[in-house]
C-alpha cells in the first residue's frame, strides 16, 4: 500500500502464539508491537500476518488416547506448532537484492507447547515471542523444527523448519513419523512439533531444544526405564552371588 507524507500510527502489530502440546501444554504467546512510522510519498508498505501453530490434538480425531486422556503420561512427547511473525517493512528498490527489504516492525511467534507429559507446566514456562533486535543476524532459528528468520537467503535445511520472509514465510511440516498429527508451524516461520514444541517465526528465528537424539516421534523415554531396570536387577543379581560366595568361604 502506499501513503502519502506524515506520520503513521500503526495498529498493535499481532502475532501467531504457540500451538498447545500433546497433554494440553499450552504455548508461548506472540510478542505484541507498535510503532511510529514517518513514510514518504510513494513509499509502498507491505505486511505478512503471522498465524498460530496447530494444537496437537485439534488436528487429529478424537480417537487419540493422548488426547482424550491428557492427564495421563504414554511415554511419548509431541509438541505443538511455533506461532508464525508478523513483519511490516518497506521496499527499497534501488538498493541491491540484500538491502531491498527494509524491516519495520516485526512481532514474533510464541514457541509451540511442551511435548512431554508435565502435570506441573505452567504457561509461564512457554517461550514468549520478542520484537527484533537489528543487531542480531535475521536466520532461522537451530534444530528440526526451529522457527523462519527475517532474511535467509537459504532454503530451510529441513521440512520442518519454517521458513524466512524471504523464502515464502511458510511454516515448518509435520515431521515424518507424526505426519498423523498435522501439528504444522504457523504461517509466517512458526517451525512445526516434532518431539518438542516448534520455534516461533520472527526476525530472529526461535531454535528447539531436542530433550532426545533418536528419530521424530521416538518414544525413547520407554526404552530408558527398561534399561535403568535391567541394571537394576543386574545389580542386585551380582550383591547376591557376592554373599553366596562369601557364606562359602
Amino acid at each position: 500500500m502506499e501513503h502519502k507524507c506524515g506520520s503513521y500510527r500503526k495498529p498493535d502489530i499481532i502475532r501467531g502464539n504457540g500451538g498447545r502440546g500433546l497433554y494440553d501444554h499450552p504455548g508461548g504467546l506472540g510478542s505484541l508491537v507498535r510503532a511510529i512510522f514517518h513514510f514518504q510519498e510513494g513509499d509502498t508498505i507491505f505486511l505478512v500476518i503471522g498465524h498460530s501453530g496447530n494444537n496437537v490434538c485439534s488436528e487429529v480425531t478424537k480417537n487419540f488416547d493422548q488426547c482424550k486422556y491428557p492427564g495421563k503420561n504414554y511415554k511419548i512427547s509431541i509438541g505443538g506448532g511455533g506461532g508464525g511473525a508478523t513483519y511490516v517493512f518497506k521496499l527499497n528498490p534501488n538498493s541491491n537484492l540484500n538491502d531491498k527489504w527494509e524491516p519495520l516492525l516485526i512481532a514474533g511467534g510464541g514457541g509451540g507447547g511442551n511435548g512431554k507429559y508435565n502435570p506441573n507446566f505452567k504457561l509461564s514456562n512457554a517461550q514468549h515471542g520478542h520484537g527484533f533486535d537489528i543487531y542480531n543476524a535475521g536466520y532461522e532459528g537451530i534444530g528440526d523444527g526451529s522457527g523462519g528468520g527475517w532474511n535467509s537467503s537459504e532454503i530451510a535445511q529441513n521440512n520442518q523448519t519454517g521458513q524466512s520472509l524471504l523464502n515464502g514465510a511458510v511454516g515448518g511440516i509435520p515431521c515424518t513419523r507424526l505426519s498423523k498429527w498435522q501439528v504444522t508451524g504457523g504461517f509466517g516461520g512458526g517451525g512445526s512439533g516434532c518431539q518438542s514444541g516448534g520455534g516461533g517465526g520472527g526476525f530472529q528465528g526461535g531454535n528447539v531444544n531436542r530433550p532426545y537424539n533418536a528419530g521424530d516421534g521416538d518414544e525413547r523415554p520407554r526404552y530408558e526405564l527398561i534399561l535403568w531396570a535391567a541394571l537394576f536387577i543386574i545389580s542386585i543379581a551380582l550383591i547376591l552371588i557376592t554373599f553366596i560366595l562369601l557364606g562359602k568361604n
